[in-house]
Protein backbone atom coordinates (compact mmCIF):
# COMPACT_ATOMS: atom_id res chain seq x y z
CA UNK A 1 0.00 0.00 0.00
CA UNK A 2 2.39 2.18 0.65
CA UNK A 3 4.74 1.63 -2.26
CA UNK A 4 1.52 2.45 -4.16
CA UNK A 5 0.89 5.60 -1.93
CA UNK A 6 4.75 6.71 -2.96
CA UNK A 7 3.89 5.78 -7.12
CA UNK A 8 7.03 3.46 -6.81
CA UNK A 9 7.39 0.95 -9.66
CA UNK A 10 7.01 -2.60 -8.49
CA UNK A 11 6.70 -6.32 -10.01
CA UNK A 12 6.14 -10.08 -8.90
CA UNK A 13 9.35 -12.23 -8.17
CA UNK A 14 8.79 -13.87 -11.40
CA UNK A 15 8.52 -10.68 -13.59
CA UNK A 16 12.08 -9.69 -11.68
CA UNK A 17 13.51 -12.89 -12.52
CA UNK A 18 12.80 -12.29 -15.83
CA UNK A 19 13.74 -8.43 -15.61
CA UNK A 20 17.18 -8.75 -13.85
CA UNK A 21 18.43 -12.31 -14.53
CA UNK A 22 17.72 -13.93 -18.02
CA UNK A 23 18.10 -11.50 -20.06
CA UNK A 24 21.61 -12.83 -21.45
CA UNK A 25 20.92 -16.80 -20.25
CA UNK A 26 19.56 -19.53 -21.62
CA UNK A 27 16.28 -20.61 -19.45
CA UNK A 28 16.26 -24.22 -18.87
CA UNK A 29 12.39 -24.78 -17.14
CA UNK A 30 11.00 -27.56 -15.49
CA UNK A 31 7.16 -27.30 -15.64
CA UNK A 32 4.24 -29.96 -14.57
CA UNK A 33 2.28 -31.36 -11.52
CA UNK A 34 4.52 -33.42 -10.23
CA UNK A 35 8.31 -33.73 -10.38
CA UNK A 36 8.85 -30.10 -11.32
CA UNK A 37 11.66 -29.69 -7.66
CA UNK A 38 13.19 -32.97 -8.13
CA UNK A 39 14.13 -32.59 -11.87
CA UNK A 40 15.14 -28.89 -11.87
CA UNK A 41 17.44 -30.03 -8.62
CA UNK A 42 18.95 -32.46 -10.81
CA UNK A 43 19.09 -30.49 -14.01
CA UNK A 44 21.07 -27.70 -12.07
CA UNK A 45 23.46 -30.35 -10.31
CA UNK A 46 24.32 -32.24 -13.70
CA UNK A 47 25.45 -28.82 -15.17
CA UNK A 48 27.32 -28.12 -11.88
CA UNK A 49 28.77 -31.47 -12.02
CA UNK A 50 29.73 -30.98 -15.49
CA UNK A 51 31.54 -27.54 -14.31
CA UNK A 52 28.78 -25.59 -16.29
CA UNK A 53 28.24 -23.19 -13.19
CA UNK A 54 24.41 -22.38 -13.79
CA UNK A 55 21.91 -19.99 -11.74
CA UNK A 56 19.29 -21.75 -10.75
CA UNK A 57 15.69 -21.03 -8.65
CA UNK A 58 14.24 -23.77 -7.48
CA UNK A 59 11.49 -24.37 -5.00
CA UNK A 60 13.14 -26.55 -2.70
CA UNK A 61 16.44 -26.71 -0.86
CA UNK A 62 19.10 -28.52 -2.95
CA UNK A 63 21.23 -31.07 -0.36
CA UNK A 64 24.50 -30.46 -2.05
CA UNK A 65 24.23 -26.77 -2.09
CA UNK A 66 22.52 -25.95 1.05
CA UNK A 67 20.02 -23.76 -0.37
CA UNK A 68 17.79 -22.96 -3.26
CA UNK A 69 19.06 -20.35 -5.51
CA UNK A 70 22.56 -19.22 -7.30
CA UNK A 71 23.27 -17.02 -9.73
CA UNK A 72 26.61 -18.91 -11.24
CA UNK A 73 28.27 -17.22 -13.87
CA UNK A 74 27.79 -19.93 -16.59
CA UNK A 75 25.04 -19.40 -19.59
CA UNK A 76 22.33 -22.13 -18.22
CA UNK A 77 19.90 -21.32 -15.67
CA UNK A 78 17.60 -23.47 -14.54
CA UNK A 79 13.85 -22.89 -12.88
CA UNK A 80 11.46 -24.40 -11.62
CA UNK A 81 8.39 -23.57 -13.71
CA UNK A 82 5.20 -23.16 -11.09
CA UNK A 83 2.37 -22.63 -12.53
CA UNK A 84 0.54 -20.78 -9.84
CA UNK A 85 -0.36 -17.27 -10.51
CA UNK A 86 2.35 -14.53 -9.89
CA UNK A 87 1.15 -12.10 -7.14
CA UNK A 88 -2.04 -10.91 -6.57
CA UNK A 89 -1.63 -8.36 -9.11
CA UNK A 90 0.29 -10.59 -11.30
CA UNK A 91 -2.33 -13.49 -12.42
CA UNK A 92 -0.12 -14.75 -14.97
CA UNK A 93 1.27 -18.21 -13.90
CA UNK A 94 5.03 -17.99 -12.94
CA UNK A 95 6.35 -19.68 -15.90
CA UNK A 96 5.18 -17.18 -18.66
CA UNK A 97 7.76 -15.00 -17.28
CA UNK A 98 10.83 -17.42 -17.52
CA UNK A 99 11.95 -17.07 -21.42
CA UNK A 100 12.37 -21.27 -21.51
CA UNK A 101 14.76 -21.94 -24.26
CA UNK A 102 14.78 -25.52 -22.98
CA UNK A 103 12.07 -27.20 -20.88
CA UNK A 104 10.50 -29.73 -19.67
CA UNK A 105 7.21 -31.04 -18.56
CA UNK A 106 6.24 -33.60 -16.50
CA UNK A 107 2.76 -33.41 -16.47
CA UNK A 108 -0.50 -32.19 -15.71
CA UNK A 109 -3.01 -32.63 -13.94
CA UNK A 110 -5.28 -30.82 -11.67
CA UNK A 111 -4.19 -28.57 -8.82
CA UNK A 112 -4.70 -25.32 -7.16
CA UNK A 113 -8.19 -25.23 -6.71
CA UNK A 114 -7.91 -21.58 -5.64
CA UNK A 115 -7.22 -19.94 -8.76
CA UNK A 116 -8.44 -22.57 -11.11
CA UNK A 117 -11.52 -23.80 -12.24
CA UNK A 118 -10.97 -26.90 -14.15
CA UNK A 119 -8.00 -28.99 -15.71
CA UNK A 120 -8.88 -27.46 -19.14
CA UNK A 121 -7.94 -23.82 -17.58
CA UNK A 122 -4.62 -25.26 -16.80
CA UNK A 123 -3.82 -27.21 -19.66
CA UNK A 124 -4.46 -23.78 -21.78
CA UNK A 125 -1.66 -22.13 -19.41
CA UNK A 126 0.76 -24.91 -20.29
CA UNK A 127 0.01 -24.49 -23.83
CA UNK A 128 0.76 -20.81 -23.57
CA UNK A 129 4.15 -21.87 -21.59
CA UNK A 130 4.73 -24.57 -24.53
CA UNK A 131 4.45 -21.71 -27.46
CA UNK A 132 6.95 -19.17 -25.68
CA UNK A 133 9.59 -21.71 -26.67
CA UNK A 134 11.55 -20.31 -29.45
CA UNK A 135 11.94 -22.76 -32.84
CA UNK A 136 15.97 -23.47 -31.79
CA UNK A 137 14.84 -24.67 -28.86
CA UNK A 138 13.84 -27.84 -27.33
CA UNK A 139 10.99 -29.78 -25.23
CA UNK A 140 10.85 -32.64 -23.14
CA UNK A 141 7.26 -33.81 -23.31
CA UNK A 142 6.32 -36.74 -21.07
CA UNK A 143 3.70 -38.68 -23.71
CA UNK A 144 2.79 -41.13 -20.39
CA UNK A 145 0.45 -38.17 -19.65
CA UNK A 146 -1.98 -36.94 -22.28
CA UNK A 147 -2.77 -33.14 -21.91
CA UNK A 148 1.14 -33.54 -22.25
CA UNK A 149 1.06 -34.78 -25.57
CA UNK A 150 -1.42 -32.36 -26.58
CA UNK A 151 0.31 -29.35 -25.06
CA UNK A 152 3.57 -30.51 -27.03
CA UNK A 153 1.49 -30.09 -30.16
CA UNK A 154 1.70 -25.95 -29.44
CA UNK A 155 5.30 -25.81 -29.48
CA UNK A 156 7.50 -24.87 -32.33
CA UNK A 157 10.24 -26.18 -31.42
CA UNK A 158 12.01 -29.92 -31.03
CA UNK A 159 9.51 -31.92 -29.50
CA UNK A 160 10.85 -34.97 -27.81
CA UNK A 161 8.92 -37.78 -25.67
CA UNK A 162 10.02 -39.32 -22.85
CA UNK A 163 8.13 -42.21 -20.68
CA UNK A 164 8.71 -45.75 -19.44
CA UNK A 165 7.79 -47.14 -23.44
CA UNK A 166 10.43 -48.12 -25.90
CA UNK A 167 8.31 -46.22 -28.32
CA UNK A 168 9.35 -43.19 -26.97
CA UNK A 169 12.58 -40.72 -27.61
CA UNK A 170 14.02 -41.34 -24.27
CA UNK A 171 13.27 -43.97 -21.70
CA UNK A 172 14.53 -45.93 -19.40
CA UNK A 173 15.29 -49.76 -19.77
CA UNK A 174 16.31 -52.55 -17.54
CA UNK A 175 15.34 -50.97 -14.53
CA UNK A 176 16.64 -52.84 -10.79
CA UNK A 177 15.07 -51.11 -7.91
CA UNK A 178 16.62 -52.36 -4.14
CA UNK A 179 16.45 -50.51 -0.58
CA UNK A 180 19.85 -48.20 -1.70
CA UNK A 181 18.16 -46.97 -4.83
CA UNK A 182 17.93 -47.93 -8.67
CA UNK A 183 19.77 -48.61 -11.57
CA UNK A 184 18.47 -48.57 -14.57
CA UNK A 185 19.82 -47.75 -18.85
CA UNK A 186 19.13 -44.50 -20.20
CA UNK A 187 18.06 -44.97 -23.83
CA UNK A 188 17.69 -42.81 -26.88
CA UNK A 189 16.07 -44.14 -29.90
CA UNK A 190 17.30 -47.48 -29.55
CA UNK A 191 20.48 -46.22 -28.37
CA UNK A 192 22.46 -46.94 -25.12
CA UNK A 193 23.46 -43.92 -24.00
CA UNK A 194 24.32 -44.38 -20.02
CA UNK A 195 24.10 -46.57 -17.37
CA UNK A 196 23.05 -44.71 -14.64
CA UNK A 197 22.13 -45.31 -10.89
CA UNK A 198 20.99 -42.97 -8.10
CA UNK A 199 19.82 -43.88 -4.37
CA UNK A 200 16.01 -42.51 -5.12
CA UNK A 201 13.64 -44.79 -5.26
CA UNK A 202 10.38 -45.70 -7.69
CA UNK A 203 9.74 -45.19 -11.47
CA UNK A 204 8.38 -41.40 -10.91
CA UNK A 205 11.84 -40.78 -10.18
CA UNK A 206 13.26 -42.46 -12.68
CA UNK A 207 11.32 -40.49 -15.25
CA UNK A 208 12.39 -37.14 -13.41
CA UNK A 209 15.92 -38.86 -14.32
CA UNK A 210 15.49 -39.52 -17.49
CA UNK A 211 14.31 -36.22 -18.39
CA UNK A 212 16.92 -34.14 -16.71
CA UNK A 213 19.11 -36.32 -18.48
CA UNK A 214 17.63 -36.30 -21.93
CA UNK A 215 17.37 -32.42 -21.93
CA UNK A 216 20.67 -32.09 -21.01
CA UNK A 217 22.31 -34.42 -23.35
CA UNK A 218 20.19 -32.95 -26.33
CA UNK A 219 21.87 -29.72 -25.51
CA UNK A 220 25.16 -30.86 -25.80
CA UNK A 221 26.28 -32.33 -22.32
CA UNK A 222 28.51 -35.10 -22.61
CA UNK A 223 26.43 -38.03 -21.69
CA UNK A 224 29.60 -40.25 -19.92
CA UNK A 225 29.19 -37.35 -17.14
CA UNK A 226 25.98 -38.16 -16.10
CA UNK A 227 26.33 -41.74 -14.11
CA UNK A 228 29.31 -39.75 -11.57
CA UNK A 229 27.23 -36.80 -11.95
CA UNK A 230 24.53 -38.53 -10.39
CA UNK A 231 25.88 -40.66 -8.40
CA UNK A 232 26.98 -37.76 -6.09
CA UNK A 233 23.23 -36.00 -6.22
CA UNK A 234 22.24 -35.70 -2.61
CA UNK A 235 18.82 -34.81 -3.24
CA UNK A 236 16.04 -31.94 -2.15
CA UNK A 237 15.21 -31.60 1.25
CA UNK A 238 11.80 -33.15 2.33
CA UNK A 239 11.77 -35.59 -0.94
CA UNK A 240 11.80 -39.28 0.65
CA UNK A 241 14.39 -38.04 3.37
CA UNK A 242 14.79 -41.35 4.76
CA UNK A 243 15.86 -40.85 9.12
CA UNK A 244 16.87 -44.22 10.98
CA UNK A 245 16.18 -46.41 11.52
CA UNK A 246 15.73 -45.58 15.29
CA UNK A 247 14.29 -47.67 17.69
CA UNK A 248 14.09 -50.22 14.75
CA UNK A 249 12.08 -47.64 13.05
CA UNK A 250 12.65 -45.48 9.92
CA UNK A 251 10.92 -42.06 8.96
CA UNK A 252 10.57 -40.56 5.95
CA UNK A 253 9.80 -37.21 4.75
CA UNK A 254 7.98 -36.24 2.05
CA UNK A 255 6.37 -33.51 0.04
CA UNK A 256 3.56 -35.44 -1.57
CA UNK A 257 0.59 -33.84 -1.61
CA UNK A 258 -1.54 -34.71 -4.61
CA UNK A 259 -2.93 -38.21 -4.71
CA UNK A 260 -0.72 -38.76 -8.12
CA UNK A 261 2.74 -37.63 -5.86
CA UNK A 262 0.88 -39.42 -3.20
CA UNK A 263 0.29 -42.80 -5.15
CA UNK A 264 3.80 -42.88 -6.90
CA UNK A 265 5.93 -41.89 -3.70
CA UNK A 266 4.36 -44.70 -1.67
CA UNK A 267 4.82 -47.38 -4.64
CA UNK A 268 8.73 -46.45 -4.78
CA UNK A 269 8.59 -46.58 -0.84
CA UNK A 270 7.31 -49.90 -0.92
CA UNK A 271 9.51 -51.50 -3.82
CA UNK A 272 12.35 -49.85 -2.09
CA UNK A 273 11.70 -51.14 1.42
CA UNK A 274 9.45 -54.45 0.87
CA UNK A 275 10.08 -55.52 4.70
CA UNK A 276 7.86 -53.94 7.40
CA UNK A 277 4.49 -52.25 7.38
CA UNK A 278 4.75 -48.94 5.89
CA UNK A 279 2.00 -46.36 8.51
CA UNK A 280 1.76 -42.70 6.74
CA UNK A 281 0.84 -39.85 8.09
CA UNK A 282 -1.34 -37.22 5.55
CA UNK A 283 -1.82 -33.26 5.93
CA UNK A 284 -4.61 -32.43 3.92
CA UNK A 285 -3.11 -28.42 3.81
CA UNK A 286 -3.67 -27.60 0.14
CA UNK A 287 -6.27 -25.73 -0.82
CA UNK A 288 -7.13 -28.40 -2.86
CA UNK A 289 -6.68 -31.31 -1.02
CA UNK A 290 -8.84 -29.65 1.80
CA UNK A 291 -11.40 -29.10 -0.43
CA UNK A 292 -13.38 -32.71 -1.36
CA UNK A 293 -12.57 -32.25 -5.27
CA UNK A 294 -10.00 -35.25 -4.50
CA UNK A 295 -12.13 -37.00 -2.17
CA UNK A 296 -12.52 -40.70 -4.17
CA UNK A 297 -8.58 -40.23 -5.26
CA UNK A 298 -7.47 -39.64 -2.03
CA UNK A 299 -9.40 -43.17 -0.92
CA UNK A 300 -7.07 -44.62 -3.38
CA UNK A 301 -3.99 -43.30 -3.42
CA UNK A 302 -2.80 -45.22 -0.10
CA UNK A 303 -3.07 -48.42 -1.62
CA UNK A 304 0.55 -49.40 -0.60
CA UNK A 305 -0.39 -48.00 3.31
CA UNK A 306 -0.97 -50.61 6.43
CA UNK A 307 -2.34 -47.74 7.95
CA UNK A 308 -3.20 -43.50 7.42
CA UNK A 309 -3.55 -40.96 9.86
CA UNK A 310 -5.08 -37.92 8.78
CA UNK A 311 -4.45 -34.86 10.19
CA UNK A 312 -7.07 -32.06 10.24
CA UNK A 313 -7.88 -30.18 6.86
CA UNK A 314 -6.16 -26.48 6.31
CA UNK A 315 -8.77 -23.41 6.52
CA UNK A 316 -11.85 -25.67 6.51
CA UNK A 317 -13.55 -22.32 7.97
CA UNK A 318 -13.04 -20.68 4.83
CA UNK A 319 -14.52 -23.77 2.73
CA UNK A 320 -18.68 -23.86 1.84
CA UNK A 321 -18.99 -27.05 4.31
CA UNK A 322 -20.36 -28.99 0.59
CA UNK A 323 -17.34 -28.42 -0.73
CA UNK A 324 -14.99 -29.42 2.65
CA UNK A 325 -12.86 -32.46 2.34
CA UNK A 326 -15.10 -35.71 3.94
CA UNK A 327 -12.52 -37.04 7.19
CA UNK A 328 -14.98 -39.71 8.29
CA UNK A 329 -15.78 -41.06 4.99
CA UNK A 330 -12.67 -41.11 3.87
CA UNK A 331 -11.34 -43.01 6.88
CA UNK A 332 -14.36 -45.45 6.09
CA UNK A 333 -13.34 -45.88 2.75
CA UNK A 334 -9.57 -46.71 3.63
CA UNK A 335 -10.97 -48.95 6.07
CA UNK A 336 -13.46 -50.99 3.70
CA UNK A 337 -10.43 -51.49 1.45
CA UNK A 338 -8.48 -53.57 4.50
CA UNK A 339 -6.17 -50.24 5.59
CA UNK A 340 -6.71 -49.04 9.24
CA UNK A 341 -7.60 -45.93 8.61
CA UNK A 342 -7.91 -42.49 11.29
CA UNK A 343 -7.75 -38.80 11.91
CA UNK A 344 -5.83 -36.87 14.31
CA UNK A 345 -6.70 -33.41 16.04
CA UNK A 346 -3.16 -32.37 15.93
CA UNK A 347 0.74 -33.89 15.80
CA UNK A 348 0.85 -34.93 19.13
CA UNK A 349 -2.14 -37.34 18.80
CA UNK A 350 -1.40 -38.28 15.11
CA UNK A 351 2.72 -39.19 16.73
CA UNK A 352 1.01 -40.98 19.29
CA UNK A 353 -0.74 -43.57 17.39
CA UNK A 354 1.64 -44.18 14.67
CA UNK A 355 4.45 -45.24 17.63
CA UNK A 356 1.70 -46.96 19.44
CA UNK A 357 1.60 -49.45 16.67
CA UNK A 358 5.05 -48.95 14.78
CA UNK A 359 6.79 -52.20 15.32
CA UNK A 360 11.17 -52.94 14.55
CA UNK A 361 11.33 -52.87 10.61
CA UNK A 362 8.35 -50.38 10.09
CA UNK A 363 8.89 -47.40 7.98
CA UNK A 364 6.37 -44.15 9.04
CA UNK A 365 5.69 -41.61 5.94
CA UNK A 366 5.03 -37.90 6.90
CA UNK A 367 3.66 -36.80 3.88
CA UNK A 368 2.70 -32.81 4.16
CA UNK A 369 3.86 -29.49 1.95
CA UNK A 370 4.25 -27.64 5.32
CA UNK A 371 5.61 -28.36 8.81
CA UNK A 372 2.38 -30.67 9.82
CA UNK A 373 3.35 -29.40 13.18
CA UNK A 374 6.65 -30.28 13.40
CA UNK A 375 5.10 -34.50 13.47
CA UNK A 376 8.63 -35.51 11.50
CA UNK A 377 10.89 -33.90 14.23
CA UNK A 378 8.37 -35.10 16.73
CA UNK A 379 8.16 -38.50 16.01
CA UNK A 380 12.43 -38.91 15.64
CA UNK A 381 12.15 -37.49 19.33
CA UNK A 382 9.86 -39.61 20.81
CA UNK A 383 11.96 -43.10 19.01
CA UNK A 384 15.09 -41.77 20.05
CA UNK A 385 13.82 -41.78 23.70
CA UNK A 386 12.41 -45.23 23.01
CA UNK A 387 15.84 -46.35 22.06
Amino acid sequence: VETQRLRLPYESLPSAVERFFLHDRLSLVVAGTHGKTTTSSLTAWLLEAAGRDPGFLIGGVLTNFGRSFKLGSGKDFVLEGDEYDSAYFDKAPKFLHYRPHGAIITSIEFDHADIYDSIDEIEERFAEFAALIPSDGVLLACFENERVRRVSQKAACRVLSYGLSSDYDWHPARIEMNPDGSSFVLMNRGREIAHLKTSMSGEHNILNITAACALLVERGLDAARLPEALLSFKGVARRQNVYGPIAGVRVIDDFAHHPTAIRYTLEGLRRAFPQGRMLTAFDPATNTTSRNFFQKELAECFACADMVVFGPPSRSDRIAPAERLDLERLTEDLQRGGIAAYHGRDADEIAAVLLREAKAGDSIVVMSNRSFGGLKNKLIELLEKKR
